[in-house]
């Protein structure tokens, strides 16, 4: 074999190991592994560019956060446990919390500024926050003095 041969002989060798990785890699990969449990601290949600548009974790607490983010890397929507239960954010593109809805039966809206404007709660007879009683619409002003409110007594039994 002289070294015209050799060099013949390499090169179509790597031309075969080229398509045959070029032609492996086109053709299915068969069944997906899946697990009857994962276990992990944290799940990132990722884009094509491999960009966190996701984050499920755990919180500081010891209670699942889920963090939805824009394009630019802002978090735009949270859920996760508060005080009374379950909690739901929605944020602005400067990351201000706009809206609130908590297991305590309140939905809160705030300004772009971060006050309070509007809340929506469900109360007991004796005033305490629950779910399952008379409801009342308040809005505020930028001194969060209420501006109105509905039913105004927000204490009927309904």
């Amino acid at each position: 074999m002289n070294g015209r041969d050799f060099v013949c002989g390499m090169l179509t060798g790597g031309a075969i190991l080229v398509a045959g990785a070029l032609i492996g890699g086109l053709a299915p990969k068969g069944e997906v592994t899946t697990f009857e449990t994962v276990d992990a601290k944290e799940f990132r949600l990722v884009d094509g560019s491999g960009t966190v548009v996701g984050l499920l974790t755990s919180s500081t607490r010891g209670s699942g956060a889920l963090t939805l983010f824009d394009d630019t890397g802002k978090p735009m929507f949270a859920a996760g446990v508060g005080e009374s239960g379950g909690l739901f954010q929605a944020l602005d593109r400067t990351g201000a919390i706009r809206t609130e809805i908590n297991a305590a039966g309140e939905v809160i809206v705030y300004s772009e500024e971060g006050e309070l404007r509007a809340r929506m709660a469900c109360y007991k007879q004796d005033g305490n926050l629950r779910q399952t009683w008379a409801g009342q619409f308040t809005a505020f002003d930028r001194n969060r003095a209420i501006v109105g409110r509905v039913p105004r007594d927000g204490l009927r039994d309904q």
